[in-house]
């Protein structure tokens, strides 16, 4: 089963929007960070059509201010493909992204900058 990272702007919280871009894929084993926004998005998809999600979690702890880098890097790592739901200006998203482009994973953008 393929497996894709669902990311995004913490802002972002159209449910519908991320279903009816998600649902081509579907079934998919869903990996994403545990966040406000896309994040949670992604955990109530994964629960509403039975998906199997692995949430990655920073490591505050142990890596610092790193952790979030490291964290989105494991995210990519961990999937064929990544969908990210970006406003244009969320830091993490794009690092999350770069490492996906450097990865050649297949990227789908959603721009959520308006709405």
């Amino acid at each position: 089963m393929q497996k894709i990272a669902i990311i995004g702007s913490r802002s972002f919280n159209d449910y519908n929007r991320l279903v009816s871009v998600l649902l081509p894929w579907l079934p998919a084993h869903i990996v994403s960070g545990g966040a406000k926004g896309a994040d949670a998005l992604a955990e109530r998809l994964a629960q509403e059509h039975k998906l199997v999600i692995t949430i990655i979690k920073p490591d505050w702890q142990q890596h610092g201010r790193a952790a979030g880098p490291i964290r989105n890097r494991d995210i990519v790592d961990a999937v064929d493909m990544v969908i990210a739901f970006w406003d244009g200006e969320s830091k993490g998203t794009k690092s999350a992204l770069d490492c996906a482009l450097k990865q050649k994973k297949i990227i789908i953008v959603e721009d959520v900058s308006h709405g």
